[in-house]
């Protein structure tokens, strides 16, 4: 945007009215959301074998996919709940709420009742699940919110 007009724009939003700023903003808000990236949630496992080397490839997962999205990693809740655990029901109360709020969910390998109580949540509710990166990734690049 040029100067002069984010000049323009300036004048016009000082001129405008209350009610006219929050029609305004409403824009701003959209085409703020039209520019986000997808939020992918990353359902695999936790517990067995090892929490700390599944957070370890939930992490290089989400590394994985940057460029595309914005992973969702619910394994990082293990650090959380060093700090102040809780039962394993509200972690996966938490989870449900996660995935309620992505654009969709990728389920990376491995034995996880969690992970597939997330991927059947998922599909309940409408969210697309993939089990395929190859998948997922041409579903992210025809992907508009």
């Amino acid at each position: 945007m040029t100067s002069k007009f984010k000049d323009y724009v300036k004048e016009v939003e000082t001129s405008l009215s209350d009610e006219e700023r929050a029609w305004f903003d409403t824009f701003r808000v959209r085409d703020a959301a039209a520019m986000r990236k997808p939020v992918v949630y990353l359902a695999g496992p936790y517990s067995r074998p090892d929490p700390i080397e599944n957070m370890h490839w939930a992490i290089k997962c989400a590394d994985s996919l940057l460029d595309v999205c914005s992973p969702l990693v619910p394994h990082i809740t293990g650090i959380w709940h060093l700090v102040s655990p809780k039962p394993y029901e509200t972690w996966l109360a938490i989870d449900r709420d996660h995935v309620a709020i992505c654009d969709a969910l990728y389920r990376f390998g491995g034995e996880s009742s969690g992970a597939d109580q997330e991927v059947e949540y998922a599909r309940k509710i409408g969210i697309p699940v993939f089990t395929e990166r190859g998948e997922l990734l041409r579903f992210l690049e025809g992907w508009h919110p």
